[in-house]
Order: C-alpha cells, then structure tokens, then sequence
C-alpha cells in the first residue's frame, strides 16, 4: 500500500488499517472483492472496505494517480517498486500485511515448448527475483 508524500502530508494521519476509512482509496474493480482490502498483524486478519472516488481497473492507472497526489492504493510492489526507491511514493502500514495474491503463467501443453511464450516466463521469473520475492517457484 502507498501514496504519494503529497497526499500523505494533507491528509488525515494513517495508523491503522480502520484509518484507511477517513481516506481517497483507489478501489481497483477487477478484484473479487472489489474495496475490501484484508490485512495482517501477524495474529489477526481483518478486512476494511474502503471507499475512494477513483475506480479503475488499470494499475497503471492507479500508478499515474498515485504520482498525482489523489490518494492511496493497494498494489503490487512491482508495479511501483521504481517510485518507492526513488521517493515518489512512500509505502504505508508496514506492519500490516496485506492478504498475498499469485501470480500463474498458465499455458496450453502444446505451447509450452514454444520459445517466445518460455522468453516471457523466463523474463518474468528473472525481474520478480530480482525485486527479492521469495515465493517464485
């Protein structure tokens, strides 16, 4: 989870997950629970629907808000991993785990020989371990 310092430093503090209440959460709609967002402490889970005026279904999209100040989103890190580093977006409730999504490479049996679909499994294995995840297999 992140927004820009810009946003951060106008807006209500963020504490807690409950505080994502009182702010302009992005709700990204091709979820399965589109505004629930599920966190961990290490000993509970909880769920907080959050509420926003921007509903996307592009995380790009959601990247160029973030940039613009207009609130928070829940993402993958990779798709923001650049503007942490650099100090474009900060990362928020870091004590509060999100609930962890997967990433498949799925093909037909067939396919699976064919080398440009293995370039781009190979590309995305390399790029994801890079950024230090421990769960590719």
């Amino acid at each position: 989870m992140c927004a820009s310092p810009a946003y951060i430093a106008k807006s209500p503090p963020l504490t807690r997950p409950e505080d994502l209440l009182n702010h302009n959460c992005f709700v990204y709609t091709n979820d399965s629970r589109p505004g629930f967002w599920t966190f961990s402490d290490g000993e509970h889970e909880r769920s907080i629907q959050v509420k926003g005026r921007f509903y996307v279904n592009s995380s790009l999209a959601k990247r160029d808000a973030l940039l613009q100040g207009c609130g928070i989103t829940l993402t993958p890190r990779l798709v923001v991993e650049d503007l942490l580093k650099d100090g474009s977006l900060i990362s928020l409730l870091d004590d509060f785990a999100p609930r962890e999504l997967g990433l498949f490479a799925l093909c037909a049996p067939q396919r699976h020989k064919l080398r440009k679909i293995r370039t781009v499994i190979d590309f995305m294995v390399r790029k994801l371990r890079a950024n230090n995840d421990q769960s590719i297999r």
